[in-house]
C-alpha cells in the first residue's frame, strides 16, 4: 500500500487517505521548509461518485476487461513482472462494490467527524513519533511511514531520500496538524479488510484517470483548458500579461498605502493595546508585501521554471512529467534555506482564478491578474472610477490586510516566524466574548448549535424526511416568538426579531 500510494502522489499529485505537502517551518520561516500531514479535503469527491446513475452494462461480459484493466494498473504501479493468476466472480465484484461503498461512506463520516477547525498551527514532530502514533491500531495493520516517504522523495528529493535511508531517518522532522483526526483514520484502516483498501486505491485512481485523460462528454475545451490551468498555473495567464498595465499596478499600490494609512490610524486610535503591541503591529503593516497580477520580470521566471521540461507525442508522459516538475519546484526548499526575495512561488498560482489570498508565513497578500478587472477593477484613473474602485477592491485589499492581525495572523509576526508578539496584557484585553451578557450568551449557543450551511444552497430541499423543522426555523422563527430573546437582546417592538403580535410558548 505505501508504494502504491506514494507513485499516485508522484505521477498524478494526488491523495487518498490523508494530505501531504511542503510547508513554511512555522519556528523559522527562514530555515528549510518541511513535510507536512494533513487530512484528505477531497474525500467527499469519491462520495460523490456513488450517485451516478447506473448504466446497462453486462456485469458478465465486462468482468475480463474489467480485471485485465483492474491487473494492469497494480502492475505498473508495483512494477509487477509476475501476471496475476487470481480470477474475479461476479458475485465477488458485487459484494467487494457493495463493501467498497459503505467503507468510503463511512471514511467520509471518521474525516468529518474528527474535524478541528480551531486545529491551524501544526506540531512538529519526529518520524519516529508519527511512527508510534499511527502503530496504536489493529496489530494486522502497520503502515510504514518510512517506506512511503522513501518512495515518494526518491525521483522527487533525493536529499531527503539520502536522509531517509540514513541512520537519522527516524529523527526527520514533520509537521502534523492533528493528531486525534490521523489516529481515527489508521484506526479505522485497520478495521478495513485489506481487499477493500486494495479496491479503494485502485477505484480511486480510476477516478483520477478518468479527469487526467477525459473521453466522452468530458472531452471539451473547457475541460482540457481547466488541465492546463491545473498543470502550468502561471504559465496558462501569459496571455493576460498585458491585462493589468504598470500604470494600473501603481494605482493599486498607491490604494493599499492608502488603506494602511488608515489602519495605522486605527491602531493609534485603539485603546485596548498597550504601546508595545501597537507599534509591534506598525512594523507587520509596514513589512506587508503585495503582489497584483503577476510577479516581477515574468518571462524569465517562467523561462526559467519550464526551462528542463520536455513534450512528447505521449499525453501520458506529459501529464507525469508536468506533474513531478510542479512538485519538485515544490519541494525543492525542504532542504535549502528559503531566499525571502523568490518569486518563483508565485508561479504556481492559478492566474485565473477571481480570488485573492494573503499568506501568513510571508506577511504577504497576492491579487492574481484575473479578479482585477471590471466590474471588480477598472483599469483606468478618473474621481469617479477611483470611487468605484475603492469600494470593490479596496474592500478586497482591507480584507487580505486584516488577516495579518485577526485571530490566526496574530500569531505569526512581521518577518513570518510564529512567535508571540502581542504583550499578554493586550492578550488579555483583546475584545471578546466578555462583551455579551449571560443571556446573550445562552441565546448564542442555542442558535450556533443549530444553525448550519446547506450546500445546496435549498435548506428545504426534501426537508418532509426528516423529523425536524428546518435550521432557519428553529433559530430565527423560535427565537422571534421569545420575549425573553428580545429583552436581552434589546429589540425594539416591530422589528425582524420581535414583531408585534401575540407570542407562542413553545418548548424548543
Amino acid at each position: 500500500m505505501e508504494t502504491i500510494l506514494a507513485r499516485i502522489g508522484v505521477y498524478f499529485n494526488q491523495v487518498i487517505f490523508f494530505s501531504i505537502y511542503n510547508h513554511y517551518d512555522p519556528r523559522n520561516l527562514s530555515s528549510h521548509t518541511l513535510l507536512a500531514i494533513n487530512r484528505n479535503w477531497g474525500l467527499k469527491i469519491y462520495k460523490e461518485r456513488n450517485n451516478t446513475k447506473p448504466n446497462n452494462i453486462n456485469i458478465e461480459e465486462a468482468l475480463p476487461k474489467f480485471s485485465e484493466y483492474f491487473n494492469l494498473l497494480v502492475d505498473k504501479l508495483l512494477n509487477r513482472n509476475q501476471a496475476c493468476t487470481k480470477r474475479l466472480t461476479v458475485e465477488g465484484l458485487v459484494n467487494t462494490t457493495i463493501e467498497l461503498v459503505h467503507f468510503i461512506e463511512e471514511l467520509s463520516k471518521v474525516s468529518h467527524e474528527s474535524y478541528n477547525i480551531s486545529k491551524k498551527i501544526p506540531d512538529v514532530i519526529t518520524l519516529k513519533e508519527l511512527q508510534v502514533l499511527t502503530d496504536i491500531t489493529e496489530p494486522k495493520f502497520k503502515f510504514n511511514w518510512t517506506l512511503y516517504l522513501r518512495e515518494l522523495t526518491r525521483d522527487i528529493q533525493p536529499k531527503v531520500y539520502e536522509i531517509l535511508t540514513s541512520e537519522n531517518a527516524n529523527n526527520y522532522e514533520i509537521l502534523i496538524y492533528d493528531r486525534n483526526h490521523l489516529n481515527k483514520i489508521f484506526l479505522f484502516l485497520s478495521q478495513t479488510p485489506t481487499v477493500i483498501l486494495k479496491m479503494h486505491l485502485m477505484s480511486s485512481l480510476v477516478a483520477i484517470l478518468e479527469n487526467r485523460l477525459p473521453s466522452g462528454e468530458k472531452f471539451n475545451s473547457e475541460h482540457c483548458f481547466s488541465l492546463t490551468n491545473e498543470f502550468f498555473y502561471m504559465a496558462t495567464g501569459y496571455s493576460m500579461r498585458n491585462a493589468l498595465g504598470d500604470s494600473s499596478k501603481v494605482a493599486l499600490n498607491e490604494m493599499t498605502d492608502n488603506i494602511k494609512w488608515v489602519f495605522k490610524k486605527i491602531v493609534h486610535e485603539t485603546t485596548w493595546m498597550d504601546d508595545e503591541t501597537k507599534n509591534a503591529t506598525l512594523r507587520k503593516l509596514t513589512n506587508m508585501k503585495t503582489n497584483f497580477g503577476y510577479p516581477d520580470n515574468y518571462d524569465k521566471i517562467l523561462n526559467n521554471f519550464f526551462e528542463n521540461f520536455n513534450v512528447t507525442d505521449n499525453h501520458i508522459e506529459n501529464v507525469i512529467s508536468i506533474q513531478i516538475l510542479n512538485t519538485k519546484s515544490d519541494w525543492k526548499d525542504l532542504t535549502v534555506d528559503r531566499d525571502s526575495n523568490d518569486q518563483t512561488w508565485l508561479v504556481q498560482f492559478y492566474p485565473t482564478i477571481v480570488n485573492a489570498f494573503y499568506l501568513f508565513p510571508i506577511n504577504a497578500f497576492v491579487l492574481p491578474v484575473s479578479i482585477l478587472q471590471t466590474p471588480l477593477y477598472y483599469n483606468e484613473y478618473s474621481d469617479g472610477i477611483q470611487a468605484i474602485n475603492y469600494g470593490s477592491m479596496g474592500r478586497i485589499i482591507g480584507h487580505e490586510l486584516s488577516h495579518g492581525f485577526d485571530n490566526y495572523g496574530r500569531l505569526y509576526n512581521e518577518l513570518g516566524n510564529m512567535v508571540q508578539w502581542w504583550t499578554n496584557k493586550s492578550v488579555e484585553e483583546l475584545p471578546g466574548l466578555e462583551r455579551y451578557s449571560q443571556e446573550q450568551l445562552f441565546f448564542l449557543a442555542y442558535a450556533n448549535s443549530i444553525c448550519y450551511y446547506q450546500e445546496s444552497g435549498n435548506e428545504y430541499n426534501n426537508n418532509y424526511m426528516y423529523v425536524h423543522s428546518p435550521s432557519v426555523v428553529r433559530v430565527r422563527e423560535v427565537l422571534k416568538l421569545s420575549p425573553e430573546f428580545a429583552k436581552a437582546w434589546s429589540c425594539p417592538i416591530g422589528t425582524p426579531m420581535n414583531p408585534k403580535k401575540d407570542k407562542c410558548q413553545i418548548w424548543f
